[in-house]
């Protein structure tokens, strides 16, 4: 029996090497150190080990003392890997400071005065945790919170679809949300994170005035599916409180408090009366958003309305857009699928890409004058495809009596902008005695209603009011460059690199080291 044991103990080494060799030779041949190839090797691994039973056939005694300064050396070992969790320290040697935060945000986190929650929906901890550790350090008012979006809703709101990288910040029962989406980068969420812990430790909630009385859509509009209600609903959850029923024929005037003047899809004109109150909020440097569909009837024009914003450099067309390369299949080319959002703005600049389609109905395009005011600048937001024209009504009505909308030829093809955004250019705040305003002009207003709401509507809608009032940009963090140093590898150059990292290095120090012992054992 002793034989047949030796025997075995003799064969263990040999198998756990043969095993080995097997995991290198299948990681080779899949391209890859997955699983599978990681098993066998801690399997031949550990039955390598079984040669020290041979090497060292020493007594019972030695055996439990060997096994006393392991368990020894491991607690050791893991006392160091707590006070290193418990007291770490970092040091950002990169030339942009990308790991650090800035001057400006370590200031407001030091001067926090009330609590702060961050609230992180993510499938993993990391980056978010090392990242947010910077700031719970910088303030011990500030917490955060890492869940996972597919196990828990949030009870107070089970009806929001929630996804990785959604970030909630609330404060003494304030609340707001950010949707990140860039998990490569972190570190670019640096400015809107710390605009939102500003927004919601702010005394006072900026008070956003909707316009009613020539059938506007609203809040509390009788027909649901015309309301707005979910999207007001939503900017109220992130600290913006929403006013409806402004009467600017019996007020003729626009409340001082009034941090945004909401116009959404009238159906009648403003009076002169109206419009003279409208103006005058905007030329105190208001901030106002504007949605407005092509008429459908004479009543439908609004040619005072249309010729306020043309005074400022807005053209309104009153025709509808057509789009042959990108629309809504059961509707027609007169239901585009907007996919082109300009990258120059910072309403737009991230929802590009991947994101998703924004479908719109009836849209009319929004266009610069040819000859803007000075002092203003005015950036298309919103593009349809470059296989897009223009129908007038004559042409709208014949297409929907038909079913068939009839394209003009190719060569009269062209982009159509579909929303603009009217801010003061630098160093223009004030010309010719006046104050300019912010204004974004849509040329739809069912998009943010409640049967059209979408994620990409809906975020829209947000970047637009919190750029319109002047939260998107609370502070100014610059984005920090990297210098990038690419190092193409092919699969085969990759799955090498893991090898040696994974098997040759330690295997290698392995075995220096059990000869350096058994040389030393011979010697003596």
């Amino acid at each position: 029996m002793v034989a047949l044991f030796g025997k075995i103990l003799k064969l263990l080494p040999v198998a756990g090497v043969a095993l080995i060799a097997a995991a290198v030779a299948l990681s080779m041949r899949r391209g890859q150190m997955d699983e599978a190839p990681l098993a066998l090797i801690l399997l031949g691994f550990g039955l390598f080990l079984a040669m020290f039973l041979k090497i060292e056939a020493a007594s019972l005694r030695y055996y439990l003392n060997l096994l006393a300064l392991a368990g020894l050396m491991l607690g050791i070992v893991t006392l160091i890997y707590l006070l290193i969790l418990n007291h770490s320290r970092q040091w950002d040697v990169t030339k942009s400071a990308r790991y650090s935060l800035s001057k400006q945000t370590l200031e407001i986190l030091r001067s926090l005065k009330k609590p702060v929650h961050v609230e992180v929906w993510a499938t993993q901890n990391e980056p978010y945790h090392s990242y947010l550790g910077l700031y719970r350090e910088a303030s011990d008012r500030l917490s955060f919170r890492i869940s996972n979006p597919y196990k828990k809703l949030p009870a107070e709101n089970p009806e929001d679809e929630l996804k990785g990288g959604d970030i909630w910040i609330e404060s003494e029962g304030r609340k707001t949300r950010i949707e990140f989406r860039a998990e490569g980068d972190l570190w670019s969420l640096e400015r809107d994170l710390v605009n939102g812990i500003l927004t919601v430790i702010r005394e006072e909630r900026p008070r956003l005035y909707l316009v009613e009385g020539h059938g506007e859509k609203s809040p509390v509009g009788t027909d649901s599916d015309k309301s707005i209600r979910t999207f007001a609903d939503k900017l109220s959850e992130r600290a913006l409180e929403v006013r409806a029923g402004l009467d600017l024929l019996g007020d003729a005037l626009v409340p001082d408090d009034c941090a945004m003047l909401a116009i959404i899809g009238p159906q009648t004109d403003y009076d002169e009366k109206e419009i003279g109150a409208i103006r005058s909020y905007l030329d105190r440097g208001g901030s106002s958003l504007v949605m407005l569909d092509p008429p459908l009837s004479e009543g439908n024009r609004l040619p005072r309305l249309r010729a306020l914003l043309a005074g400022y450099g807005i053209d309104v067309s009153e025709r509808f857009a057509a789009d042959y390369g990108s629309y809504v299949k059961e509707s027609g080319p007169l239901a585009p699928l907007v996919r082109q959002f300009s990258p120059l703005h910072p309403i737009t600049e991230r929802l590009g890409g991947s994101i998703g389609d924004m479908p719109v109905y009836l849209a009319s395009p929004i266009a610069p004058t040819a000859n803007p005011p000075k002092g203003v600048s005015i950036l298309p937001l919103i593009f349809t495809s470059e296989r897009s024209w223009t129908v007038d009504l004559a042409e709208f009505r014949e297409a929907r009596r038909t079913g068939k909308t009839t394209a003009p030829p190719s060569a009269e093809w062209q982009g159509l902008s579909l929303g603009v955004a009217l801010s003061p250019t630098l160093g223009a705040q004030r010309l010719a005695g006046r104050q300019w305003p912010r204004i974004v002009v849509l040329g739809d207003s069912d998009f943010l209603s409640n049967a059209q709401l979408g994620s990409v509507q809906a975020m829209l809608g947000y970047l637009a009011v919190t750029w319109l009032i002047g939260q998107s940009d609370l502070i100014a963090i610059p984005p920090r460059m990297v210098d990038e140093t690419t190092m193409a590898l092919s699969p085969r150059q990759r799955n090498l690199l893991s090898i040696i990292s994974v098997v040759v290095i330690p295997f290698v120090t392995f075995f220096a080291g059990l000869a350096y012992t058994t040389m030393r054992r011979r010697t003596r």
